[in-house]
């Protein structure tokens, strides 16, 4: 089991694909429902990286707030293979875009929500 499995089986995440990376939410209520990710920039492989042959992944956790941003304040690496990987995933944090987590109904209001995020880095493509 990766490190980044092994997390999200400790914190109840669900797994789930997105745009060929994984990514796992967890929640802190178990009435709120997840961040959904709407808009993924692509991750550029670091320049400095392209002259070795060096895969990577990193995981990372950060708070998705109820307007559906990244807090990158909130960002914690838990697994990565190279710091410039770990910056490429940073630089682009930002521009991330959720639906929001969800309270329950019937009043359904947008809540902040953690969310762990895996990227693998090939240096093949």
């Amino acid at each position: 089991m990766s490190p980044a499995e092994k997390v999200a089986r400790e914190t109840d995440a669900e797994l789930i694909t997105v745009g060929g990376s994984l990514s796992s939410t967890r929640n802190d209520d178990a009435g709120v429902t997840r961040p959904v990710l709407v808009f993924a920039p692509i991750l550029r492989f670091p320049d400095e990286l392209r002259a070795k042959p060096i895969d990577g992944e990193v995981v990372v956790q950060f708070r998705v707030t109820e307007k559906g941003r990244v807090d990158a304040s909130t960002m914690q690496v838990l697994q990565s293979g190279h710091e410039l990987f770990t910056a490429a995933v940073r630089n682009v944090l930002p521009r991330f875009r959720f639906e929001p987590a969800r309270s329950s109904a019937p009043e359904s209001k947008p809540q902040p929500a953690w969310v762990q995020f895996r990227a693998q880095f090939n240096a093949r493509n």
